[in-house]
């Protein structure tokens, strides 16, 4: 179970070490049962949640949740070197008028938002999330449909997908990219081998060879035809990728 620390000096609602991962529906819930307790009451209403109205046949409409008064969510900081994906999932988070989360150390922050975002029940959750991931998205992505929408996130968050080409080194992953020299320095490098996953922040790319060069060495020694996902920080400079 997710667990949170309230620090009402900074107005940040803390997602506690280990975790990486948070929804909608958990931080909610934290936060009502914390503002339940006596010692909270004269404590803002720092959050206003909506949705899951009926849509009829199963369907709800999803949760949109905003930060108010100058409240963020933020993933512990971490130590260090290695940085950490932390993801916030199960609909949309806004701030009201502001960025509702704050940066932390060695921390990148995804926020799976949908501009559509519905709920389904019935009598087997589990088989309808199995069946919804299992589903290919090729279809599904029509004008307007969540599916356009899912494509959508997936093209702003990933900047480049390739593989690896050979003479790669823990330090240094050779590619297919070709992009100008420096144009992925700053992102995210995760590199998928048969040995299992890896993420890096990316030191400086370079054209020749596809190369990029990480701030902590891998685990592994990437191999031909092992694939490269680019991912963007969510501070990322607006506009920066054409």
């Amino acid at each position: 179970m997710v667990s949170f620390t309230v620090d009402e000096v900074n107005k940040l609602l803390i997602v506690d070490l280990p975790d990486i991962e948070v929804t909608i529906q958990q931080i909610v819930d934290y936060v009502r049962e914390w503002q339940d307790e006596l010692i909270n009451e004269d404590i803002e209403d720092f959050i206003n949640p909506s949705g899951k109205q009926s849509l009829g046949g199963g369907l709800y409409v999803g949760i949109t949740l905003q930060f108010r008064y100058g409240w963020k969510l933020k993933f512990a900081d971490r130590s260090g070197p290695a940085w950490f994906l932390c993801t916030v999932s199960g609909g949309n988070i806004v701030g009201d008028g502001y960025f509702p989360v704050e940066k932390a150390t060695f921390v990148n922050t995804i926020i799976s938002q949908s501009t559509s975002a519905s709920l389904l029940t019935g009598t087997d959750p589990a088989a309808v999330a199995d069946a919804v991931w299992d589903e290919a998205l090729t279809g599904h992505t029509g004008a307007g449909s969540f599916g356009a929408s899912i494509k959508s996130i997936v093209g702003s968050v990933v900047a480049g997908v390739g593989l690896v080409i050979a003479g790669s080194s823990t330090t240094e992953i050779r590619t297919d990219l070709a992009k100008a020299d420096s144009f992925f320095d700053g992102m995210f490098i995760v590199v998928q081998n048969s040995t299992g996953n890896a993420v890096r922040r990316i030191s400086y790319y370079l054209n020749t060879n596809g190369a990029f060069n990480v701030e902590e060495p891998l685990p592994f020694v990437p191999v031909l035809g092992d694939t490269v996902y680019i991912t963007m920080p969510v501070d990322y400079p607006p506009g920066r990728i054409t």
